[in-house]
């Protein structure tokens, strides 16, 4: 059930606009409009991962995210967050 769950959330997240999502995470922070802080918010907003850390931390979450997340590409079964 759980496992299903992820696969819809990563089916949403990529028909979502993944070359516009790449694109906006590609720029620099100080690049990016208010447009793209939204987009990346609301893409953001659908990942459970995002959600759980924003209900902890609390309404500066989503903001600190947007505005400091890039793009990165790692090696195969490599450990990108500990």
């Amino acid at each position: 059930m759980e496992l299903e769950k992820s696969r819809t959330q990563y089916k949403a997240f990529h028909s979502a606009g993944s070359n516009e999502l790449v694109s906006i995470l590609k720029m620099t922070p100080s690049q990016r409009k208010t447009k793209h802080l939204a987009i990346l918010k609301t893409l953001c907003q659908r990942i459970k991962f995002f959600n759980d850390l924003a209900n902890e931390i609390g309404d500066s979450f989503y903001k600190d995210l947007c505005n400091k997340v890039t793009y990165e590409v790692f090696e195969a079964n490599s450990v990108n967050l500990k």
